[in-house]
């Protein structure tokens, strides 16, 4: 998706709409991403009283991925794939060049990638509930994230 993305991008000649363009993706990321941590962080409050909620947590995450280790050799996976009428939406907003378009990208990019990502993000959001501390992780994470598409998308530039 990422891909289609940056090749839209390419396309355009105005420097200012392709910063806003390129700075939608990101804050769609981001706000995605602090979206889903606001949504764990509140669930889990009312998990927190049950003493084997961290075992079942840990046992989802590891069948979670068990099966990604499982379908990487598949050309087309069956839950971790983007459906094409997904990539035919996606690339309609793409199409359209706006910055709410491409901040709902990356909203949308976000929540559909979420199995690829979500057992670990969602282990170190579990983690920063039992120790605050660990918000470091979390800022690291989500730099990783956001620098390696920053630099493609200045490469692209």
């Amino acid at each position: 998706m990422l891909s289609v993305f940056g090749t839209s991008l390419i396309l355009i000649q105005d420097k200012g709409k392709f910063i806003e363009i390129s700075v939608g993706l990101i804050l769609g990321l981001i706000v995605a991403y602090i979206f889903i941590s606001i949504l764990f962080l509140f669930f889990i409050r009312f998990f927190v009283t049950l003493y084997l909620f961290k075992y079942i947590f840990a046992g989802l995450l590891i069948i979670v991925g068990a099966w990604q280790i499982i379908e990487c050799k598949k050309e087309r996976s069956v839950i971790f794939g983007t459906p094409e009428k997904v990539k035919s939406v996606l690339r309609n907003f793409i199409e359209k060049n706006s910055v709410v378009y491409s901040f709902l990208v990356g909203v949308i990019f976000v929540l559909i990638k979420i199995p690829c990502f979500g057992g670990v993000y969602l282990a170190l959001l579990y983690n920063v509930f039992i120790d605050p501390l660990l918000i470091l992780f979390i800022i690291s994470y989500l730099t990783g994230l956001v620098v390696p598409i920053v630099i493609i998308l200045v490469a692209l530039r």
